[in-house]
């Protein structure tokens, strides 16, 4: 019994050790740049000409951050940081088809270009360029089809929130 309590120690110890040594933590626990910082997430310049994009960013980026980082939303005059940027394309392509050559499958890929700025000093913390892409079926009735291509759009900007929310948690 002792020499299983001993290896179940030893077990354990060399986990840690394993853990520690890679560098590996939660999701939210490193020093990123929002780290507990008051941050507000402005409504996205849309550089398309597709309407609406830069609104379902926004919310999508709020709510990411709101539940991955340890940030709080606030508004502008409250900020320390200011999450802002444009939506810079969005695309559609077909990717499956049926055997008689007709598409069968889109895929929506959405394209953002993201600051994190510090407010009062205007200095620019962190700038990239992020992507998020979402599949939906093809279909034959136009406002199922419209609703589809919306849904892809929702997540496709989620995909690409999140994204963005993780590299400013890891510091990228």
């Amino acid at each position: 019994m002792r020499r299983l309590n001993g290896l179940c120690i030893l077990a354990v110890a060399a986990w840690l050790l394993v853990a520690g040594g890679c560098g590996y933590f939660p999701v939210g626990g490193g020093d990123g740049f929002l780290a507990g910082r008051p941050v507000n997430v402005a409504v996205f310049a849309n550089r398309t000409t597709r309407p609406r994009l830069e609104t379902v960013l926004a919310k999508s980026l709020r709510w990411e951050v709101a539940r991955l980082s340890p940030a709080s939303l606030v508004s502008e005059d409250g900020a320390e940081l200011i999450l802002g940027g444009a939506v810079t394309s969005v695309a559609i392509t077909q990717i499956s088809y049926s055997a008689s050559d007709r598409v069968r499958e889109y895929r929506l890929t959405m394209q953002a270009e993201a600051t994190l700025t510090e407010r009062k000093s205007g200095k620019v913390l962190w700038k990239g360029t992020e992507t998020g892409q979402a599949e939906y079926p093809v279909s034959q009735d136009l406002a199922l089809q419209l609703n589809a291509e919306e849904a892809a759009l929702k997540e496709a900007s989620r995909r690409l929130s999140e994204r963005l929310v993780r590299h400013l948690l890891e510091n990228f």
